[in-house]
């Protein structure tokens, strides 16, 4: 979502001192889709793909505590419908970690986090309910809680509080399992998950919500109780259920596989794309039947303001997805039901501060600032992804590679 944040007379998120003190890149306008959403729903039309996420801005829902802005959200129920009506379906992500400034960088911490954060989940689902077809509650809660309260790199910008960023991991997915509850009473056929973390972090989002991973981080969970949720996770039915491998993962936990062979994976079963399709891939035959779904992430280049572009792997978008569409075939051959794979961000997006990471099918351009951007046709390495994309979704449908 656009339409520009921490500016005078705009909503603030918990970004906003940040900004002001010039410690981070504004957000700036975005890319005008809540002003013309036409261009960028062409562009997700033009991959073939069934279903978009649209993610939204929390301090532009909610620009004060319990003061829901109606008008912000009969604008998303236009955008959703003018989505609809080009023949996509549509789902939604309620927030990445960002929080409106009235929560305050610390407000995770807080005891009413949960309960506030549910409180959003719901308005959001009351208006827009007949619209949506998934909901996304959190995206990488455990990257969020590394990222504010480990390495300072993220609001509150506090380091090594190790106690306090399981605190915020706990309050998060206790969020999300209220958020949960409150949705799937209101709107029974959709689907509700998180987006869950990558590598070192995607454990402790387990060990939280009660599911007895044994990992090596778990001795760290343990010392400190995550009690709330895990209360919450014995008489909730968790159809939240996640489950991420990532790439570096999968030497220390321990058996990843034999984890899968032994549990029985919900619906909202989220794998990350690339272990699924070097892990899993070779053992379809064990992979419980599902359905899950697959998401599939990619970095393909950093790029500073002057537009010097470095960490280039767009090139290996190519080979990544021609391994997760062998690795979803091979599953669905074997019994195995995916019934969503994800596929990336459709342009590249504001995160942890800056423009800089880009991860869009569709690169965009900002040498001109934080208030200027040129959509490309290619992403941010120069690489004809949505060409990759296009491939991979054929591929998928055909049942071959």
């Amino acid at each position: 979502m656009d339409g520009g944040l921490n500016g005078f007379g705009q909503a603030a998120s918990v970004w906003q001192d940040a900004e002001a003190l010039a410690r981070v890149e504004p957000v700036g306008i975005g890319l005008g889709f809540l002003s013309d959403p036409a261009p960028l729903i062409e562009r997700a039309c033009s991959l073939g793909v069934d279903e978009v996420i649209v993610r939204l801005e929390w301090a532009r829902l909610e620009p004060r505590r319990g003061a829901f802005d109606r008008r912000a959200l009969a604008r998303c129920a236009e955008l959703l419908e003018a989505i609809r009506s080009s023949g996509l379906a549509v789902g939604i992500s309620l927030s990445d970690g960002t929080a409106p400034a009235w929560f305050g960088g610390e407000g995770w911490l807080t005891p009413a986090a949960p309960e506030t954060f549910a409180r959003y989940a719901a308005a959001v689902g009351s208006a827009l309910g007949d619209q949506i077809a998934s909901v996304f509650t959190l995206e990488e809660p455990a990257l969020w809680a590394m990222a504010g309260w480990m390495s300072a790199s993220a609001p509150p910008f506090r380091r090594l509080a190790l106690p306090d960023a399981l605190a915020v991991l706990d309050n998060m997915m206790a969020g999300h399992l209220l958020a949960m509850t409150i949705l799937k009473d209101a709107i029974p056929a959709v689907e509700v998950t998180v987006v869950p973390s990558n590598d070192l972090a995607f454990p402790l989002e387990r060990e939280i919500l009660g599911l007895g991973m044994s990992t090596v981080a778990a001795p760290l969970v343990k010392r400190w109780s995550p009690g709330r949720a895990k209360a919450m996770a014995s008489t909730t039915s968790l159809g939240g259920d996640v489950l991420s491998l990532g790439r570096d993962s999968v030497r220390w936990t321990g058996g990843a596989v034999g984890l899968l062979t032994r549990r029985m994976l919900s619906e909202e079963t989220v794998f990350d794309a690339p272990s699924l399709a070097g892990v899993l891939g070779a053992k379809a035959s064990e992979i419980a039947p599902g359905p899950f779904t697959v998401a599939y992430r990619h970095r393909c280049a950093t790029v500073d303001e002057r537009g010097r572009r470095r960490n280039l792997s767009g090139h290996l978008r190519e080979h990544e997805l021609i391994a997760l569409a062998d690795a979803v075939v091979a599953v669905r051959r074997n019994g195995g039901r995916i019934h969503r794979v994800i596929l990336g961000d459709l342009t590249d997006r504001w995160r942890w501060g800056t423009y800089g990471a880009r991860s869009g099918i569709f690169g965009v351009d900002r040498t001109r600032g934080p208030q200027g951007f040129r959509l490309l046709e290619t992403d941010a390495s120069g690489v004809n992804a949505a060409a990759a994309i296009r491939s991979a979704i054929a591929a998928l449908r055909d049942g071959k590679v």
